[in-house]
């Protein structure tokens, strides 16, 4: 019965442990856990929610979130399409997407050279868009 007991708790303490989502809030007021959404896209994990204040948000470079596989990367304009605005200021893209799982929702995107989210056609992984505007790009 004691081996038991041991080889259990031995099990127990080798399984990972995962943790628990979070979620960000950008504001670029300085009243969130980061002023602008790459921060939050480069300390987020897997799992983890980026919820964007209001405003717009001009960006200088193109929105890279890092690579999402085991569980969806949630990133959310809190006022929707109308009131959270990404303005690329002539930046190439607004977001790139390659390999993961990435749900966006309730953006207008505009002003890109290019493409408002570019996704790599070779992505693995699944990305889904929602309620969001591409508009002047």
């Amino acid at each position: 019965m004691h081996i038991l007991k041991l080889v259990l708790t031995v099990a127990l303490a080798a399984m990972p442990v995962s943790a628990p989502a979070v979620t960000w809030y950008v504001d670029q007021s300085g009243g969130g856990d980061t002023p602008t959404i790459q921060a939050a896209l480069d300390i987020c994990s897997a799992g983890d929610t980026v919820l964007v204040a209001p405003g717009t948000y001009a960006i200088g470079s193109p929105l890279y979130p890092h690579d999402c596989f085991s569980k969806p990367l949630y990133i959310i304009g809190e006022a929707g399409a109308a009131g959270t605005m990404i303005d690329c200021a002539g930046s190439a893209h607004g977001f790139v997407l390659t390999d993961g799982i990435y749900i966006i929702r309730g953006f207008t995107v505009s002003g890109a050279s290019a493409s408002g989210i570019l996704v790599n056609l070779a992505c693995l992984g699944e990305i889904v868009v929602r309620n969001c505007v591409l508009k002047g790009n």
